[in-house]
């Protein structure tokens, strides 16, 4: 050999010609060597010179735990359409109730989060235990209940004062309450729920010429009509799957509304500033996972923005 290898940044320097081979070699032998020599020479410095980058694992989703309605309502597939088309992978969706995908965020058990927003979140990205926190989309939250009105809410605006005046006739026996619509998991319409959460921040409010409330607390009437809080997302979900109202948003009964969504049922208050909850995304303070901060960024982009067009009942944010 000529010189010494000073590595693959550049060729070898060492000289396999077949005159450099010894006179006595048989000329078929020094043709096999030289093939195998220059072989094994550029496999080795293609595999030293490939960029740093092409050798390091593309990072992929990690474990995500989501709010049951986003999969229900199509949102979750959307964004999963748009990840593989755009990231080459979608998420790996892990459904739980929002107050349990706080629960699995807060112990580490998942890295990225989707809920629906919550007082318990606040708390734990007060706490540091959840950080990266963003609203993603909006739902219209809508007060319904019974066409012919026993809990007298007809002429009331104020959601607050119309939950109020609910409660008072659920503790008269006059009428039942519940978050959510039937046939929806018991965590999605128990106290810890969004819907609960929502009502009750709304009645710990100060109202006019009322006492504030304690709770949701009164005596069901089981066999009373019922008035719901319920996401707009989910109503028209159910009316398009034919199981429930089939029929959109109606005003609150002032004269001003169209047919009512059953013969039993209408639409009270819609469309106040204080009935909306959010689709948010945080991750883990525990989180170490690669993809996390891919996938939380990814889902405040442009094209995950756009991914909520055409989804029933969902709107987006400013950001």
């Amino acid at each position: 050999m000529t010189k010494p290898w000073l590595g693959c940044r550049h060729t070898f320097a060492c000289d396999f010609s077949p005159s450099a081979m010894p006179e006595t070699t048989d000329s078929a032998v020094r043709r096999t060597l030289l093939a195998h020599a220059l072989g094994a020479t550029g496999l080795l410095c293609a595999g030293l010179s490939a960029p740093a980058q092409a050798l390091r694992p593309r990072a992929d989703s990690p474990d995500v735990a989501i709010e049951p309605l986003f999969i229900d309502t199509g949102l979750a597939g959307r964004w999963g359409t748009a990840m593989r088309r755009d990231l080459g992978w979608a998420a790996q969706w892990r459904a739980a109730a929002s107050r349990q995908v706080l629960d699995q965020l807060e112990s580490g058990d998942v890295e990225v989060g989707l809920f629906l927003s919550h007082p318990r979140a606040s708390f734990l990205e007060k706490e540091g235990l959840i950080h990266d926190r963003r609203r993603l989309a909006r739902t219209e939250v809508w007060l319904i209940g019974p066409a012919d009105d026993p809990a007298g809410i007809r002429s009331e605006r104020d959601p607050a004062r119309a939950i109020a005046q609910v409660m008072a006739a659920r503790a008269a026996g006059v009428v039942n309450w519940q978050v959510g619509l039937p046939g929806e998991p018991a965590a999605q319409q128990g106290p810890d729920s969004p819907l609960a959460q929502l009502a009750a921040q709304l009645l710990a409010q100060p109202i006019a010429g009322q006492a504030p409330s304690t709770g949701l607390g009164g005596k069901p009437a089981a066999s009373a009509p019922t008035y719901r809080l319920v996401t707009q997302a989910a109503w028209l979900k159910q009316g398009s799957a034919g199981r429930g109202p089939a029929q959109g948003p109606q005003k609150a009964a002032s004269g001003k509304g169209t047919q009512a969504p059953t013969d039993a049922t209408r639409i009270w208050i819609q469309g106040h500033p204080a009935l909306v909850l959010h689709a948010e995304v945080a991750r883990s303070f525990r989180g170490k996972h690669p993809g996390g901060r891919l996938l939380v960024d990814w889902l405040d982009r442009p094209l995950a923005r756009n991914a909520l067009r055409g989804a029933a009942g969902w709107l987006g944010v400013k950001g």
